[in-house]
């Protein structure tokens, strides 16, 4: 490989007569004396092998042929040995005459037909050169020429450079850092190696090439000084209107047309044009369809790194106006404000973004977007009388439904509030401080033993709102009332607070805000069990929400959808609500909307046995909770995991969930769902014959049911029945049977019916327990809960082998043993080695220990008694 140099006329030609004469000593020597004179002319170091030189041409142009003859047969004499690859570097730095001499070297080899492949490499920025235009045209004019424009380096061929140079270990981190600083930009690869061996980070290990220090390596400065050197070195040979427009784009940052780099650089467009010619010659800038930009970021770094603050301020000022004048967006604009320190407009111009953000339920981008304006206010207090009342509520009140749009116990949310809240008071506006103090309530009730601050809070905004004629504030203070009431009251209350905040939302005509009580009222309705009512409330919430784009909200409604189609029995319609809800909010980033979606669907998969379907959302439900602070909310969504795993036949990580759940109940209390972790720790008593035990759980369901509403554990409401039988406590089970009684919906006749043929059965009343049994499962068939179908015809067999029925016990055993088999096709794969799925019904167990008797077989025959114990 030749570098080209300018300094001395042919020098390039007599670099590459030493190197082909050191390689192929005998070329030199097949040469006639003549010739080997004529080279010696060049290169003074071969005159010994040639004798005295004989004397010189007069003639320039007739020396020069002689000299260009001479190299060409040295060439195709060496060729002839082997053939040569001859690499002339850099050549913008040869001399016009070492360029000519070249053309005419390369034109007699190709006409001689010789074994020499010539590359001749020339760097982008020197292309404008006319002259060196002009040559390479002749050059393709005369040979056959192939030209190849040369990229950066892939991954692969970073990593191919790299190996044998450092040990193997050390190849790919090396890559990867590489790579970060210099885009596989060959010159700046170099250049960080350089630097990475200057300051010992690669230390030489001699023939086995370097050793690599990872540490150090990870603590090295972002851009190494050679790159640095490089790429200023490249940057200093621009003009000045070039350096202008490079300094443009750099404080512009990303892709813009022409007209806008000229506005920011303030120069004419015929100067810009010449600029931007001169910038993507010289390789810095390059034009793509959105404008132009750089072809490295590291361009754009040094640039920016010649600049003092001041300097920085007044160009990011001259982006404002231009981009403004433009119509650019308002996100770019507020990035350039705030540089530039233009602090009212930067609020304004984020506020606007935030606007947009919103739109598109981009609630990470509003929430970047207004912390930093919050954050600007702060530091630059003046700037709030530059805002109108407006537009400082919209800012705060903005930010925080972002907050609560993706987790509302967001560690800034609650600071926001109360700095909402403080300016409230200060520019006694009643409607900035009511809104604070509503949404801090709710925080307060939802985060244990800040019960109290909640309803100081609450007391203050309804005192501010009474104040106040207009129907927002009113709004906002009941629909605060009715989540602090979700969190400790009755339901009663929860809906009465729905209802008055819903009609205080009307008068406004305001879909979002209206949206946003019909969400709760849906929620309030279900807790009534008025779940046709629930179901209407949360697709009217949906749709308006939706019409105000906030789509993050109409999934809130969305998940009181799918648990009213639960309710009402319709688990298919319920299990593709929640399961489009949460890949609706998994896209849009709503961490905590997304898993409350999932407890739908995992308990509606759960029900339906569609157990091959429920890996995914549990690993998903489970990752999600491990990223939740928020104690009460995360203890709700354990007992949907505890569910799914029971019915995954997991039942030691079952029981710990349950346990979990009930150790944070007795320390906090939870607000509804109180009966699921005793009936699963009831059911899983009776499954493992632990009777005292699961007495004791279902007298504490009993204790929870006296202010909970109708159970939700559907289906070990007979273990909870059949627990308190053993303990004697008859009338308490009965009780609980007619309570269930008054549920209207399918399913909970369902949960009704099992309860009462429990009952019956262990009451002494067979005949009548197998037709309720029958009855359970036929409805349950028809609802598509397979495992209440399992329970009652296993029961069924196991009343009919007592009443002495072995056919009818038969054929119940092998109603049973089809969904058991279909149950199995969907467990394949999710069971542990060595546990089971199914367990005998609590029925079944319970006959067995107080009335003993021969276990069933398939086909209704008597195997060895198991003396009575639980298998």
């Amino acid at each position: 490989m030749f570098e080209s140099t300018s300094t001395v006329a042919f020098r390039t030609l007599g670099t590459l007569i030493t190197a082909v004469v050191n390689s192929v000593p005998a070329a030199l020597e097949a040469l006639p004396e003549a010739l080997q004179s004529e080279l010696a002319r060049l290169v003074p170091q071969l005159q010994a092998r040639g004798g005295p030189l004989p004397p010189a041409s007069a003639d320039p142009q007739l020396a020069r042929a002689r000299l260009q003859d001479a190299t060409v047969q040295l060439l195709t004499a060496a060729a002839q040995q082997q053939p040569l690859v001859i690499l002339i570097d850099d050549l913008q730095w040869c001399d016009e005459a070492t360029r000519a001499a070249l053309h005419d070297v390369a034109a007699q080899l190709s006409a001689l037909r010789a074994a020499v492949l010539l590359l001749f490499t020339v760097r982008s920025e020197a292309l404008p050169d006319e002259a060196l235009r002009a040559w390479i045209a002749r050059l393709h004019r005369a040979l056959p020429t192939r030209p190849c424009r040369l990229g950066n380096l892939d991954a692969g061929g970073v990593r191919q450079w790299l190996t044998g140079l450092v040990p193997e270990a050390a190849v790919e981190p090396l890559r990867r850092w590489l790579e970060a600083r210099t885009d596989g930009q060959p010159l700046f690869i170099v250049e960080a190696l350089r630097s990475l061996r200057d300051e010992r980070v690669l230390v030489s290990a001699g023939a086995a090439g370097f050793t690599l220090d990872l540490n150090a390596l990870h603590s090295t400065r972002a851009l190494p000084a050679g790159i640095q050197a490089a790429v200023q070195g490249r940057l200093d040979r621009l003009t000045a209107s070039a350096r202008s427009v490079v300094l443009a784009a750099a404080v512009l940052g990303r892709d813009e047309p022409l007209p806008v780099l000229a506005g920011v650089a303030q120069l004419s467009e015929d100067l810009a044009l010449d600029a931007l010619d001169e910038t993507l010659a010289a390789g810095v800038l390059v034009e793509r369809a959105g404008g132009c930009g750089f072809t490295h970021d590291r361009f754009r770094e040094v640039a920016l790194a010649g600049l003092s603050g001041a300097r920085t301020q007044a160009w990011h000022r001259r982006a404002v106006q231009v981009l403004e004048g433009a119509g650019a967006e308002r996100a770019v604009l507020a990035h350039h404000a705030h540089v530039a320190a233009l602090w009212p407009a930067a609020v304004r111009y984020d506020l606007a973004a935030a606007r947009s953000a919103a739109a598109l339920s981009a609630n990470h981008d509003v929430i970047r977007h207004l912390e930093r304006a919050l954050d600007a206010l702060q530091r630059h207090p003046l700037t709030v009388a530059d805002l109108s009342a407006e537009a400082l509520f919209e800012l705060h009140d903005r930010l925080n439904v972002a907050y609560d749009n993706t987790d509302d116990q967001h560690p800034r949310r609650r600071a926001v509030l109360q700095a909402m809240q403080a300016l409230g008071q200060d520019r006694r506006d009643a409607r900035l401080e009511v809104r604070a103090l509503t949404e801090l309530a709710v925080m307060h009730a939802w985060t244990p033993g800040e019960l109290p601050l909640a309803r100081q809070a609450l007391d203050r905004a309804g005192a501010l709102a009474q104040a106040d004629p207009g129907p927002r504030l009113r709004t906002w203070v009941a629909t605060a009332h009715f989540h602090v009431a979700a969190r400790t009251g009755p339901v009663e209350a929860q809906l009465r607070h729905a209802e008055d905040a819903h009609h205080a939302a009307l008068p406004t005509q305001d879909d979002a805000l209206i949206g946003t009580c019909l969400v709760n009222l849906a929620f309030a309705k279900g807790g009534v069990r008025d779940w046709p009512g629930a179901i209407a409330a949360g697709l009217d919430a949906a749709g308006r929400l939706l019409q105000s784009q906030d789509r993050v909200a109409a999934q809130r409604s969305l998940v009181t959808v799918a648990y009213g189609h639960a309710a009402t029995g319709d688990l298919a319609a319920s299990v593709a609500v929640a399961r489009q809800a949460a890949h609706v909010c998994r896209e849009l980033g709503a961490a905590q909307l997304e898993l409350a979606a999932l407890r739908p669907l995992l308990s509606g998969l759960s029900a339906t046995g569609s157990l091959g379907d429920l890996p995914a959302p549990l690993q998903r439900a489970e990752h999600l909770l491990q990223e939740r602070d928020d104690p009460t909310f995360q203890t709700l969504c354990r007992l949907d995991v505890a569910v799914a795993r029971h019915a995954l036949g997991q039942r030691p990580a079952a029981e710990a969930l349950y346990r979990e759940v009930e150790a944070f109940h007795a320390a906090h209390g939870l607000p509804h769902f109180t009966d699921l972790a005793p009936a699963g720790l009831c059911a899983l008593a009776v499954e493992a014959g632990r009777w005292d035990a699961a007495a004791s759980q279902a007298q504490r369901l009993l204790e929870r049911l006296e202010v909970a509403a109708l159970p939700g554990a559907v289906c070990t409401i007979d273990a909870v029945v059949l627990a308190l039988m053993h303990r004697g406590a008859r009338h308490e089970a009965q009780r609980l049977v007619e309570r269930l009684q008054a549920g209207t919906a399918p399913p909970a006749q369902v949960l009704a019916a099992l309860a009462e043929a429990t009952f019956l059965a262990a009451t002494g009343a067979p005949p009548a327990a197998l037709d309720r049994f029958s009855s359970v499962a036929q409805v349950a068939q028809q609802l598509g809960r397979p495992f209440e179908v399992l329970r009652a015809e296993r029961s069924l067999a196991a009343l009919h082998q007592h009443l002495h029925q072995p056919d009818e016990a038969s054929r119940a055993l092998q109603r049973a043993g089809r969904v058991h088999a279909d149950l199995l096709v969907r467990w394949d794969g999710l069971v542990p080695p060595g546990s089971h799925p199914f367990r005998p019904s609590p029925m079944e167990q319970w006959l067995r220990v107080n009335l003993p008797l021969e276990p069933l077989t398939p086909t209704g025959q008597q195997r060895p008694s198991s003396g009575g114990t639980a298998r």
